[in-house]
């Protein structure tokens, strides 16, 4: 009988301490702090750039530009490529009939804050960007 109640209590207690080995040995990921919502530093005219990376590190951007005085804006597929110690390259392909758009980044992670040096037609173009909580 004595073996009756104690059987109960070792069967807790194992599934108790299996809880805690599995919770202490969880081996994901953390997800990569490049990801979220993204907005520029500064206004571009009246509007905020936007940029927004998910988990499989890909998203989408919308950038405001000027040409002479006249304002525009292009929406652009993005592919963040991860080169490690918070240095990414990011791609933006232009979406639409608007190929000559699109860019590469250098970019670098410093918290919540992004700055990315463009190559091409955009390299006199600010790109720095706020992490949007």
């Amino acid at each position: 009988m004595l073996n009756n109640a104690r059987t109960p209590w070792v069967a807790l207690t194992w599934s108790a301490l299996l809880s805690v080995a599995t919770a202490a040995c969880d081996t994901s990921d953390p997800p990569d702090p490049i990801i979220g919502s993204w907005e520029s530093k500064e206004r571009v005219g009246a509007e905020y750039n936007e940029l927004e990376i998910g988990d499989d590190l890909e998203g989408e951007a919308t950038i405001y530009f000027f040409v002479g005085d006249a304002g525009y804006f292009a929406d652009f597929d993005v592919v963040a490529d991860p080169e490690g110690g918070g240095d990414y390259e990011l791609e933006f392909d232009c979406i639409g009939g608007c190929n000559d758009l699109s860019f590469k980044a250098e970019c670098e992670l410093d918290g919540d804050e992004l700055e990315c040096e463009a190559r091409g037609d955009w390299e006199s173009y600010e790109f720095e960007w706020e992490l949007q909580s």
